[in-house]
């Protein structure tokens, strides 16, 4: 589109100076410099930005609790340990053996059943075994001997000083009505007369 003459208005020629129809000059506006915008705009684009502020930092992931420890119920107070242990059994490597009862420098064999006391009164099918005992700590009818087999086991009768088991460094205190077992070894107190009980090879 031709320029007009700001005066008359007629168009203009390319590159005139002056109007052909006014003899008016011409006066040409020049291009808007490049980047002249507002002074609103050029602050806006040439301040600086602002620093933002950091993130607060994530919390630490909570740390993995330990494995509980199974704890064992208590298994309240320890179970009161026997008297004594086990009777030992006879020698080994014994075929054929027999039990000696030796008391007061004397040997008695046990092939049944027998009474022991200070004048005992033998029961049937049972022997009798007297012992002195000038302190009388010995009842007439101590205690009893019982054989059933290769076993063998005593009672105490109701003795007034009691029958005692000495085995292993322990003792057990025989019970009246109560036979406990007996076996190679075991030392037997009849009041304070004392006896030990052996097994040995027959023959």
């Amino acid at each position: 589109m031709a320029a007009q003459c700001s005066y008359c208005g007629s168009d203009l020629r390319p590159n005139s100076m002056f109007c052909l129809d006014c003899g008016q000059l011409v006066t040409r506006q020049g291009p808007e410099p490049v980047g002249a915008g507002s002074r609103s705009d050029r602050s806006e684009s040439t301040a600086p930005p602002q620093p933002r502020a950091p993130e607060p930092p994530a919390p630490p992931a909570p740390s993995a609790s330990p494995a509980p420890v199974a704890v064992p119920p208590s298994a309240g107070g320890a179970a009161p340990e026997p008297a004594v242990a086990s009777p030992s059994a006879p020698p080994p490597g014994a075929a054929s053996y027999v039990w000696v009862l030796a008391v007061d420098g004397a040997e008695h064999l046990l092939s049944r059943d027998v009474v022991v006391g200070r004048r005992p009164a033998p029961d049937a099918g049972a022997d009798a075994i007297a012992v002195e005992d000038p302190s009388r700590t010995v009842s007439r009818s101590h205690a009893v001997i019982r054989r059933r087999g290769d076993a063998l086991t005593i009672e105490d009768l109701g003795s007034a000083n009691g029958t005692r088991v000495e085995r292993g460094g322990r003792t057990a205190t025989c019970a009246a009505g109560a036979p406990l077992a007996i076996g190679h070894g075991d030392v037997l107190s009849f009041g304070d007369v004392r006896a030990t009980l052996t097994a040995r090879l027959d023959g």
